[in-house]
């Protein structure tokens, strides 16, 4: 697992900022999940929220690069689930039924297309898998 790399939250209406170190990686990966208390935001999960995701390249340029959004999103309706998968995850060669419904209660505006699946410790070439429902 990659070491814990540095966020930091910022509201945009005040000064006030919080570092977090909640990431998710393989060195041998350009996936980074990176995670974030919603209370750090001074969102809560049963309210809507919107984000736009923008990367800047810190090591040369200092450019935005890519961009994301935006997007939208209910963590407590999502519009679709996934059960069935151990809380532990699947094991190496292991094999297990992931079963797909729409949320209950979901919002018409979510803009979720459906589940991503991402691996740890995955080899390079399959670290991920995008289920897209409707």
């Amino acid at each position: 697992m990659m070491p814990a790399e540095l966020k930091n939250v910022a509201k945009n209406t005040t000064e006030v900022s919080a570092d977090y170190q909640y990431n998710d990686a393989d060195f041998n990966s350009s996936n980074m999940i990176f995670t974030v208390p919603l209370a750090a935001m001074g969102l809560k999960n049963d309210v809507a929220l919107s984000f736009t995701v923008t990367a800047i390249d810190a090591g040369d340029t200092g450019l935005k690069t890519d961009r994301l959004g935006p997007m939208s999103f209910n963590p407590a309706k999502p519009k679709f689930i996934g059960t069935g998968l151990p809380i532990t995850g699947v094991p190496a060669f292991g094999s297990s039924t992931l079963k797909t419904a729409k949320g209950a209660g979901y919002t018409l505006k979510s803009s979720q297309t459906g589940l991503l699946l991402m691996y740890r410790n995955q080899n390079s070439v399959r670290e991920s898998d995008v289920i897209k429902l409707k």
